[in-house]
């Protein structure tokens, strides 16, 4: 699976390296970005077009990351309630062995031992 996952890794990589060398025109050509915002207007400074797709790709980076942090964050905490639960469920087992051990030393010290 490691093998097969890079290698889509590989091939995607190198799918965004032949695009961008097949329109190099495009992506070194500056040009002005204007947001209108109704009562504002703002315009960029002339820039590289393939600087503006460079960042939006880290904006999408950051975004993702904070979504996938919270996520974690949950998960965590999940695991950390289960982990309480699983903790409190083998002591509460080990307290019920202790007691069958403690209730079959007792039968066999009467000679009384019956099957289970």
């Amino acid at each position: 699976m490691k093998k097969i996952k890079m290698i889509l890794w590989v091939l995607a990589i190198l799918f965004v390296l032949l695009v961008v060398y097949q329109n190099q025109g495009f992506f070194l050509t500056k040009q002005h970005i204007i947001v209108n915002l109704y009562f504002a207007t703002y315009q960029t400074p002339e820039m590289l077009i393939a600087i503006f797709f460079l960042f939006c790709f880290l904006i999408g980076l950051l975004i993702s990351y904070f979504i996938n942090l919270s996520e974690k964050i949950r998960s965590k905490k999940a695991i950390k309630r289960l982990s309480a639960t699983l903790d409190s469920h083998l002591k509460k087992i080990s307290e019920l062995k202790n007691e069958l051990e403690s209730v079959e030393d007792i039968r066999s010290a009467n000679g009384t031992e019956n099957a289970v």
